[in-house]
This record gives C-alpha cells, sequence and structure tokens, in this order.
C-alpha cells in the first residue's frame, strides 16, 4: 500500500492516492507506540495537499487520527477527527468518519459527544443496510454505554455485534469483538473467560500490530489482576514497560498500584524475593505516582492512568500533595465509568471514595454509596468489592 500509494502520488492519479492511502491509514501497522511510521506521514500530507477539498479528505483525515493515537501527539489526533467530523456532511462520508470517534474523541469530557455520534452512526448504517458501519457504531455504543453505566445497553450492543462478525469480520474488527468480550467478561465477574479471551485477542492482532495488541492485553490483565487480588503476577512486565516506555504515564500508574498493594500488604521485596525496606518500597511508589502525575497526556489513556494512580495512593498511602492532586483532577468525573480503550477500570467515584478515606475526608461514604449505585447500573460487583476493606 506504500508503494501504491507513493507511485500513485509521483503519477498524479489522485483518486488512486485517496483509496491507497485510506486503505493504509486503516492498518493497524502504518503507526506504533510513540511514533508514525515516517513514509505513512509523507504519504498522508501529500494526499491532504493534493485532494484539498474538505469532504473528499474527511476519511483519510479520521482514519489519520487513529495512526497518530498513540504517538504523544493527542491534539493532532484529536484535531484531524473533529475536522474531519465537521467536514463529514452526507450520510455516505459520515459513515465512513464516525468510526474514528473512538478514540479521536477520547477524553472523559468527549463521553456525550462520543455517545451521540455512535447513536447516529448505528441509524445511518440501519438506513443504508451498511453492516460494516453498523459493527463499527455498535462498537462505539459498547464503550459509551460502559462509560454512562449502561450496563445492559453495553451487553445489547455487543450482541448485535456477535451477530455480524461472520459477515463483517476481519482481522481488525475479530480482534475488537474479543476485547469487548473480554470486557464484558471481567464486568460479569468470569475472569478466566475474560483472560482467555484477552489473550485470544492478543494472538490474533499481534502479527498486524504489535504494539497495539501487547498494550490492550496488558491493560487488560492489569484489570484482572487487580480483580482477583494478583498484582505481583504483573509487577515484572510493569517495570519492563516503564523501562521501555518512560514517558507513557498509564504504565507508571499501573506499577504504582502493584507496589501499593505490596506495601498495604507488607510484601514488598526485591526482585530475588528478600526483604526489603518498607521507606523504599514507599519511596519507589511516590516515585512512580509524581511520573504518572507529571507526564499526563490528553488522550483516551488519561482517565485509565488517573483511576489507576489514585487507587496506588489511596492504597499505599501516598504523600498528602499527591492524594489532593488526584481529588481534583477526578472529582470532575465523578458520574462516569472509566473506560481504557478496550476495557474498564470502574466507576470513577470508586477510587474517588477510596482517596477520600485515605484523607480522611467526610465524603468518603457518599462517594462509596454512589459508586456502588454505579456498579449496580453497570451490573459490575467486580468494583464494588473493592470497597469492602475499607468499610465503605
Amino acid at each position: 500500500l506504500l508503494d501504491c500509494a507513493e507511485r500513485a502520488a509521483e503519477a498524479g492519479h489522485v483518486d488512486l492516492l485517496a483509496r491507497a492511502t485510506f486503505a493504509l491509514l486503516q492498518l493497524g501497522g502504518s503507526s506504533d507506540v510513540g511514533a508514525v511510521n515516517e513514509r505513512v506521514a509523507r504519504v498522508t500530507r501529500r494526499a491532504l495537499d493534493v485532494l484539498g477539498d474538505e469532504e473528499s479528505t474527511a476519511g483519510i483525515r479520521a482514519a489519520a487520527s487513529l495512526a497518530w493515537s498513540m504517538t504523544g501527539e493527542p491534539e493532532r489526533a484529536r484535531e484531524l477527527f473533529r475536522s474531519a467530523e465537521r467536514a463529514a456532511t452526507t450520510p455516505e462520508v459520515r459513515r465512513l468518519v464516525l468510526p474514528y470517534a473512538y478514540l479521536g474523541l477520547g477524553l472523559p469530557g468527549d463521553v456525550p459527544r462520543r455517545g451521540e455520534l455512535a447513536d447516529e452512526l448505528v441509524a445511518l448504517a440501519e438506513g443504508a443496510d451498511d453492516p460494516v458501519a453498523l459493527f463499527e457504531g455498535l462498537q462505539l455504543q459498547v464503550s459509551t454505554r460502559v462509560a454512562l453505566a449502561d450496563g445492559s445497553g453495553a451487553r445489547k450492543a455487543l450482541d448485535r455485534m456477535h451477530g455480524l462478525i461472520d459477515l463483517v469480520g476481519d482481522v481488525g474488527r475479530r480482534w475488537q469483538l474479543l476485547y469487548l468480550s473480554a470486557a464484558l467478561a471481567h464486568l460479569d465477574g468470569e475472569l478466566e473467560q475474560a483472560e482467555d479471551l484477552a489473550w485470544r485477542a492478543l494472538q490474533l492482532l499481534a502479527p498486524v500490530s504489535p504494539a497495539r495488541a501487547a498494550a490492550a492485553f496488558h491493560a487488560q490483565v492489569l484489570a484482572l489482576r487487580l480483580a482477583s487480588g494478583r498484582l505481583g503476577e504483573v509487577t515484572g512486565i510493569l517495570r519492563t514497560l516503564v523501562a521501555d516506555q518512560p514517558a507513557i504515564p498509564a504504565w507508571h500508574a499501573a506499577l504504582a498500584l502493584c507496589l501499593a498493594h505490596e506495601v498495604a500488604s507488607g510484601e514488598a521485596g526485591s526482585d530475588d524475593g528478600a526483604p526489603a525496606r518498607s521507606d523504599g518500597a514507599r519511596a519507589e511508589l511516590e516515585e512512580h505516582l509524581r511520573a504518572a502525575l507529571a507526564h499526563t497526556t490528553e488522550d483516551f489513556t488519561w482517565l485509565a492512568s488517573h483511576v489507576m494512580a489514585a487507587r496506588a495512593a489511596a492504597v499505599g498511602g501516598a504523600s498528602r500533595d499527591v492524594l489532593d492532586e488526584l481529588d481534583a483532577r477526578l472529582a470532575p468525573h465523578a458520574d462516569l465509568v472509566c473506560w481504557q480503550g478496550t476495557c474498564s477500570y470502574g466507576p470513577v467515584a470508586v477510587p474517588l471514595a477510596l482517596l477520600a478515606a485515605a484523607r480522611e475526608d467526610a465524603r468518603a461514604a457518599a462517594l462509596a454509596t454512589r459508586a456502588r449505585a454505579l456498579c449496580a447500573a453497570l451490573d459490575a460487583p467486580v468494583f464494588a468489592r473493592e470497597l469492602d476493606p475499607w468499610g465503605l
């Protein structure tokens, strides 16, 4: 596809350039965590320059937002999608563009708008008898229904996706269905089933986009290990991820969560199992919490990073300024459920309640009540259980 797009650009075949570039940008392998393939970036810029007309480039800009979604340039990815959505005025083009709202509108404040676009895409797809657009719209619905604590709506959308997969399934869509199925199995408390589905998703996508496949898998396993009380099993891989990608706040937050549970249980130790001083473990915990806060990225990982860091800070007894900062950042989103991109980390009110308890804040009981109500609406008691050890 790269060769095709480059030769089309050289020969002035505008339509072929447009089609090849759009197809290229849909491939997860066109980008990696932290970088966009330079040839892909060059071809994309050439296509946008040559095509000119706003609506004719809407699909390319929307797909480009996916390619730039994990590169440390969240504003670029966001603006690519927003400009594409503004330019998409016909039903045909909107069916092409709206699926990319999934990561293009990934911040907590975007959830209502992403939900509106999901419903619009489903309606457009049904009206045009377009099963591919319908599948993509339903995927958007699953994520937004979870984020809005509509457990029934999320499960209904997933059931409809299962009914479409044999008609529209390619590697990417089969991967999507597997990780969404794993995410909802997690909500149901079916942890072994969820892990099996997450593993199958990893095996399917890894040959196409190893970085995206691994990021999705490790994020899901973290949630499952938290639910099963086995976070120690993932500490090693998280240390590796932090070392390899030190600027990604989500990895620091996840490692901090593992360290916090070690500190709280009195099991903090060195890699060879020898006892470690508690103050050393706490210092390391504090280091990763501050790194998670300092490297905040305004993208679809923002909320996941913060709810994990908040859990870690509360459980591990972080400094008061860290507790206060996390509370201030999360408080505006207390009525949302965290959707990480491929799985859920539960109602934001859960870590907020833990933070309040750790800070001896009188709001703890009210936040816990809100958290339990959201868990009930989501039909996900797995998250409510985190409150029990705190007596909330």
